[in-house]
């Protein structure tokens, strides 16, 4: 319920946003795009400001999972979780199982469609930003040695595939949904734009381990 008041809410005022938007008879190069005299919703940086904000928590979310999970792996799960019994098969086995969970988080969203609606976007970009938990946490476990960096090296790195192939699934599926039919495209290169801008910032802030 909480997800569709909020899908509503958005719909309006993409209604509103784009009334007055007129047709042009020229055809001149730059922003505008022309189909049978009609501008296509989107094409302006003022479009897709309106756009973006619509979806700034599907944004925001999809940001910051990556900011998150790239800062950590595959670094820190590589370099700083060490085990003597399994010596440099344990970063393989971490590798693989982030992978593993990646892949079934991804297919939560797919398989049960309810769980991408679960939460509302705000809740999700909450969620999301508590990723940052994971930082200290992986720190901790890696400062333990024998049995408890193996359980607790491997707990967290399920915990932390899961949760990045599906909360960024979910909003990647449902940001189209918060706008209309003719900004879903629009949309989309938004998403995309934030996703690149989190694998970006994520990949940098893996070096910051290295300090």
């Amino acid at each position: 319920e909480e997800y569709e008041s909020e899908l509503a809410m958005n719909d309006a005022a993409s209604s509103s946003s784009f009334v007055g938007i007129g047709t042009r008879g020229s055809n001149r190069r730059g922003m505008w795009r022309v189909e049978d005299g009609t501008r296509r919703a989107g094409t302006t940086l003022r479009d897709a400001a309106a756009i973006a904000w619509r979806v700034k928590y599907h944004a925001f979310a999809v940001a910051i999972t990556y900011v998150v999970t790239l800062s950590i792996f595959p670094g820190v799960l590589a370099e700083d979780l060490r085990d003597d019994a399994m010596g440099d098969w344990f970063a393989v086995a971490l590798i693989a199982a982030f992978n593993l969970a990646d892949v079934v988080g991804k297919c939560v969203p797919g398989v049960y469609p309810a769980a991408a609606t679960a939460f509302s976007p705000r809740t999700m970009a909450g969620a999301a930003a508590a990723r940052f938990f994971f930082v200290p946490a992986f720190y901790v476990v890696a400062g333990w040695s024998g049995g408890g960096v193996v359980a607790g090296g491997v707990a967290l790195t399920l915990a932390l595939g899961v949760t990045n192939g599906w909360y960024s699934a979910s909003v990647m599926m449902t940001a189209p949904k918060a706008v209309s039919a003719a900004e879903c495209e629009a949309c989309g290169t938004i998403m995309v734009f934030f996703l690149l801008s989190g694998l970006t910032i994520g990949a940098f802030c893996g070096w910051l381990w290295l300090v």
